[in-house]
Order: structure tokens, then sequence, then C-alpha cells
């Protein structure tokens, strides 16, 4: 749990100060940026043969020691960063972050000091793979020293991430509230008994499993039949206001139109409160179900129709 507020704190406050650079050292900068860019991009395409992007890399390290010196010092130019020793330069880069000294930068130390021209070519493949390895990791440490954004721009961003993490926090609570105040679903996983069941299609139960099914249907009645009825028993006389109704989700959804509501108290004598000889829909993007505001006092519910009942869910509240 630590780790997920870590992160979540990381997100929100650890958007680092941009450096102030002059005009000229941010010139600088971006120029040898984006050299060392467009070669790693070669180099990650690349797979084989290995020498290739193992050259690329290291020409790509060599241009980011230069990005990141600049970045240090406001008088650094061009000229001067080529005359420079790449190898010192990394050295004192890792020196002031506190970076150890281990095999990856004993082999990009190695690569970079090397004057042979077929230095990679020479190494064995598993070791050119981690020479390759250590110069990848080199290159992404050496690029996240590297900021180019304004001031401005990061402020920019640093407040756009508070105000997400604010809005979400928001949301969530909204969510939460609604949740812990909204109506009871009354059918919700009560007994139901059918007229009829199609062959191959899912248990009545379905009908009230909370479960919105968008491609598929909770009940289906024979379709060979006619004046179908499903009934969900509440338990108990229950006060009734509305009862929701979700079209099945595959296709078809007018067939069995139109469709009735009845309630009965005890079972046998029903009365009809509400009906639909309307398209409606599954609940899903634009296509709303059927809501029903009704009155009374019931312990069945009694969906009927004409030609068959087939229906993703049934709500009462």
């Amino acid at each position: 749990m630590s780790t997920f507020f870590d992160e979540v704190r990381s997100f929100v406050y650890s958007e680092r100060k941009a450096p102030e650079y002059t005009q000229h050292q941010h010139g600088v900068v971006a120029r040898y940026a984006a050299g060392a860019t467009s070669r790693l991009n070669v180099a990650r395409e690349l797979s084989t043969p290995l020498v290739v992007p193992a050259l690329l890399l290291r020409d790509a390290i060599q241009l980011l020691v230069r990005a990141v010196t600049a970045g240090r010092e406001r008088d650094a130019t061009c000229e001067s960063l080529a005359q420079r020793n790449p190898i010192e330069m990394v050295q004192a880069l890792r020196a002031a972050a506190a970076r150890p000294t281990d095999d990856d930068s004993r082999r990009v130390d190695e690569a970079l000091a090397t004057t042979e021209p077929l230095y990679f070519d020479s190494l064995e493949e598993a070791e050119l793979g981690r020479v390759q390895e250590a110069l990848t990791r080199e290159a992404d440490w050496l690029r996240h020293q590297i900021d180019l954004r304004s001031a401005a721009h990061v402020k920019a961003t640093k407040i756009g991430r508070q105000a997400a993490f604010v809005l979400l926090i928001a949301y969530l609570g909204y969510a939460l509230i609604a949740k812990a105040l909204a109506p009871k679903n009354l059918a919700f996983g009560r007994p139901v008994r059918a007229s009829s069941h199609q062959a191959g299609t899912p248990d009545p139960a379905g009908l009230v499993d909370g479960r919105k099914k968008t491609d598929k249907y909770g009940l289906c009645t024979d379709i060979s039949l006619h004046d179908p009825w499903a009934i969900v028993d509440l338990g108990r006389d229950l006060d009734i206001h509305e009862i929701v109704v979700y079209n099945r989700g595959d296709s078809n959804l007018d067939d069995g139109l139109p469709y009735a509501l009845d309630l009965s108290v005890d079972g046998h004598d029903y009365h009809e409160v509400a009906q639909r000889d309307a398209h409606f829909g599954d609940g899903g993007f634009l296509s709303p179900p059927w809501t029903a505001k009704v009155r009374g006092r019931a312990r069945y519910v009694r969906v009927r129709a004409r030609g068959y009942i087939a229906l993703d869910e049934l709500e009462v509240f």
C-alpha cells in the first residue's frame, strides 16, 4: 500500500524545476539532444547486426554527455565541448549524481575510450549484447538529465497534475456517496419464474442478476409460444415507486413489444401499472432503458409480452 501512495505522491509533486538556461545554453543543449535522439531512435529500430546499434548508441552518449554538460556550464559552446574528453565528462556527471561504478559504467567507458574502428566487431556476441544494454541504460540515464521545457511549462504541468488529482478524488468521493445513497434494487437476486424457457438461453434468474449483458439477454422465453410472462418474487410486500427494464443487447430489440408490467400482492390477482409499445434500449450509450414510474405495494412483479420475452435485466425500486 505504501508503494501505491508513494507513486501517487510522485505523480503529483515530483515535477522537477526546469533548469534556468540562458538562450545560448538552450540552443547548445537542444542541438546536442536532437542529434542524440535521432541516433537513439534508429538504434532502437535495429535488432541485427548488433554492431550498428552499438555504434549509434556510443555516438548518442557522446552527444548526450555534451548536452548535459552544456546545461550546467553557462559559457560552454559546441566548439569548446567538442575538444573535451567524453569519458572525463561522463565520469564527472556520475560523481555529481553519486552514481556507483559498476560493470555497466566500465563497458561504457571502454566503448568511449577505444580508437579501434573494429572494437565492437571484435567482441563475442554475448559480450556485445551486454555492452549494447549498458550503452542503452547509460543513454537513458543521461536523457533524464536534460529538460528543455520552460519554467512556465513545468509549472503548468505541475498545476495540471494537481488539478487532475483533485478532480479524481472528487469524482471518487461523488461515486462513493452516490452509491451509498442510491436506492436498493429490490429485485436483485430474487426468484424468477417464467412461462417458458428457450433452449440454449440463460436461466431466467439472469433477469435479476445485476449484470448488464450488452451483447446478450438475461431471460428468453420460448419463441414459438405467445403471451409469455415472467414473475419476480420480491419476498414480501414492499412499496414500489419505479421499475426499470433493460432490453436485450444483441439485436431484434422490438420483437417482444408491446410489454406490460403488472403488480400483485398474492401472486394470483395482478393489476397492470405500465405498458410499453415503443422502442427502448439496453442501457448503453444513447440507448436508455424503459423506466416506468409506478405507485403501489406488491410482492410480485410480472412482465408480459405478446410474442416472446427477450430482456436483459429488470430492476425494482
